[in-house]
């Protein structure tokens, strides 16, 4: 779903320090 980017790409943006694998989980989310 579209939020979920929205929600990862804005901690992006403030949070550049994120972990990748916590991402990717993040992503499995849908």
């Amino acid at each position: 779903m579209d939020k979920h980017r929205r929600i990862i790409q804005a901690v992006f943006e403030e949070q550049a320090n994120i972990p990748w694998p916590d991402i990717e989980k993040m992503l499995t989310l849908r």
